[in-house]
């Protein structure tokens, strides 16, 4: 089986796009992230629209993107969507069925703290009295859910770099007839 589209979700700043950039250009896909092009249709940075619109029109404005990703039917094309697009009750399901496959990427929760920390607290989690321990739930409760609509899971490896989680990545999904 060839397939002409892989969606990639996974918990915030798990990889889904630098690992998502770095197959698609190995492949020769096309790459599309649906953060970086709701930023650039709204001029704002992810964070601060969650900010300015709050969360529940953000959801609708994800969930019209995402639809729209799954009619377009482009060949040979890998989707990254956003830490919380598996838990968005906007999405219908079957959206979720257009964009199959759908691969669930997963990183330690050490290394989501760190990655999703890194420029500041988020907006969802700021009025949190331990943004650590919520992030660390949110998870949790995302990758139940990630868990039911993705087709296969990857762990990517903290010890390897991109390159190295690339090749493994493709490796496995090669394995599990994805590409």
């Amino acid at each position: 089986m060839t397939a002409h589209r892989l969606t990639l979700i996974g918990v915030k700043h798990c990889g889904k796009s630098t690992l998502g950039k770095a197959l698609a250009a190995e492949l020769n896909w096309r790459f599309v992230d649906a953060d970086a092009l709701l930023a650039e249709r709204h001029g704002l940075a992810v964070r601060e629209l969650f900010r300015q619109v709050g969360e529940t029109r953000f959801r609708q404005l994800e969930a019209e993107l995402i639809g729209e990703l799954a009619a377009d039917n482009a060949a040979d094309t890998i989707l990254a969507l956003g830490g919380g697009a598996a838990d968005n009750r906007f999405i219908a399901p079957a959206v979720w069925e257009q964009l199959q496959p759908v691969l669930m990427l997963d990183v330690a929760d050490a290394t989501a703290e760190r990655r999703t920390f890194a420029d500041g607290i988020p907006a969802y989690l700021s009025c949190a009295a331990d943004p650590a321990a919520e992030l660390r739930r949110i998870n949790a409760d995302r990758r139940q859910v990630m868990r039911k609509i993705a087709q296969a899971e990857f762990c990517l490896a903290d010890t390897a770099d991109s390159a190295e989680n690339v090749r493994n990545l493709q490796t496995f999904l090669q394995a599990g007839n994805y590409l």
